[in-house]
């Protein structure tokens, strides 16, 4: 009896953990608190888990002890199910369209002559990246399968001109944010 007087709190509870393991994963990540991979491959699922827990507990809550289950109750529990079934589906959601796409870190619109990365290797190595050589025999196939609609942009103009006009952009883009989330790297908004 105890027990399902203390079920809609405990499920509540779980979802407002799934809820906030979710929201600091990527907090944590813009803070430098963590890698982006702790939060993204960790924190992520584990939210899930918890949401997907709190659903559990709930519905067997409803199940088993529906006629002991006050109605302010039943509304926390219905909160509970509501907000878990929500933040078990996000990391879920995820998980199923990441098993869709082949494990390409780097893609590019040119597969026959990729381009050769320099400056970026330093900031790379900082951050544990995965390599920039695009050498595998099957990347082209796979990203052309993956992003069929990847493909490169034809300038009406000459290639130099068109080089310049897209190192202006990217260099207006690079230092027009400079802001405690970004630590001087690009990013929107």
């Amino acid at each position: 009896m105890r027990i399902m007087k203390l079920a809609p709190a405990a499920a509540m509870a779980l979802s407002g953990a799934a809820l906030l393991i979710l929201a600091l994963a990527p907090l944590g990540t813009a803070l430098g608190w963590w890698h982006f991979g702790f939060g993204l491959y960790w924190m992520m699922p584990t939210s899930g888990y918890i949401a997907a827990t709190a659903v559990a507990l709930g519905v067997a809550t409803l199940a088993l002890g529906w006629s002991t289950v006050r109605p302010r109750g039943r509304l926390v529990l219905a909160v509970a199910l509501v907000m878990g079934t929500v933040l078990a589906y996000v990391p879920w959601q995820y998980q199923r369209i990441r098993s869709t796409l082949p494990p390409i870190h780097d893609i590019t619109t040119d597969t026959d002559t990729p381009p050769v990365f320099a400056a970026v290797l330093p900031a790379r190595a900082a951050e544990s990246a995965g390599s920039v050589v695009y050498d595998h025999a099957q990347l082209p196939a796979l990203q052309r399968k993956a992003y069929p609609d990847l493909a490169p942009v034809m300038a009406a103009m000459p290639v130099a001109s068109a080089f310049d006009a897209a190192q202006k952009v990217a260099k207006a883009w690079r230092d027009g944010h400079r802001c405690g989330r970004c630590r001087g790297r690009p990013h929107r908004g």
